[in-house]
């Protein structure tokens, strides 16, 4: 199966069981003391129910290896296609929520160790959360490890915006970014403007963030919107940023467009390097 030109392999998953701990159970210490590496908090995107998005994380969980360091953030998406307008109301309800997650995670693992990994449209969360979180940040170090947003349904313009507020805020920032991406297609049509997951000239003079356009690699979902999942070499680019800790310039697959930028980055396909 793995083969076929499209392959949705959470799509074979299912939820066994959910049960419910308290707020001060949930962040016990000895829980906290079992993470060893940098914890990570994945935050899904749209059309992502409670279910859908459960197996979608542990996917994502499970091709990067993460373990115990792995946190799902569940905001309330409608998993419907064309509810795409509650998807949004929802996220933004969802802010305070994922501030006060991030809040937590930095106050049980210490300042600078948490990694962040947002999609689609809960990438818009993530930014907003953490532009409440810059109002009281002194500047003395950098609240998260890595910052990485995929596929990011944001406006392109409000992006720069933000950049200066949360660029302090992350010792790094990845944006992942494609025109293969159909569901940012049609928001950028309905918006009315880019959307920064998709490349193009609006992705230009964003200092301080290193953009990975992973184009070139081509689909493995029809939408193209779920590359962080089932395109393999996205994964294994993850795979070296989360887990190995490189950088752009170290990674393997990666070659500088410096047409674009000096922070511009293309992933190439297997056969290219």
């Amino acid at each position: 199966a793995t083969n076929m030109p499209f392959y949705m392999p959470h799509g074979t998953m299912r939820l066994e069981s959910v049960f419910e701990v308290d707020e001060p159970g949930f962040w016990r210490k000895p829980a906290t003391d079992a993470v060893k590496d940098h914890p990570l908090l994945y935050v899904h995107g749209y059309n992502m129910g409670f279910e859908k998005g459960c197996r979608s994380a542990a996917l994502f969980q499970e091709n990067l290896r993460l373990g115990t360091r792995f946190l799902l953030f569940s905001w309330p998406s409608d998993d419907a296609v064309m509810n795409y307008a509650h998807d949004e109301a929802d996220v933004y309800w969802s802010v305070p929520y994922i501030e006060q997650t991030l809040d937590h995670m930095i106050s049980s693992f210490g300042t600078g160790s948490i990694d962040v990994f947002g999609h689609s449209l809960g990438t818009r969360g993530i930014l907003l959360a953490l532009v409440r979180l810059s109002r009281q940040y002194s500047g003395d170090q950098p609240l998260l490890h890595h910052l990485v947003l995929a596929a990011a349904d944001v406006d392109a313009g409000i992006f720069k915006q933000y950049l200066d507020l949360i660029r302090p805020l992350a010792r790094n920032i990845t944006l992942y970014v494609s025109d293969n991406d159909n569901a940012l297609a049609v928001s950028q049509e309905f918006h009315g403007y880019p959307r920064i997951g998709r490349s193009g000239p609006h992705i230009q003079g964003l200092d301080g963030v290193e953009v990975i356009d992973v184009s070139a690699t081509g689909r493995r979902s029809a939408s193209g919107h779920l590359y962080h999942l089932h395109n393999r070499v996205v994964v294994n680019d993850l795979d070296q940023l989360f887990n190995e800790d490189r950088l752009a310039a170290r990674r393997e697959g990666l070659q500088q467009d410096l047409t674009m930028g000096p922070n511009y980055w293309k992933l190439l396909p297997p056969r290219a390097y």
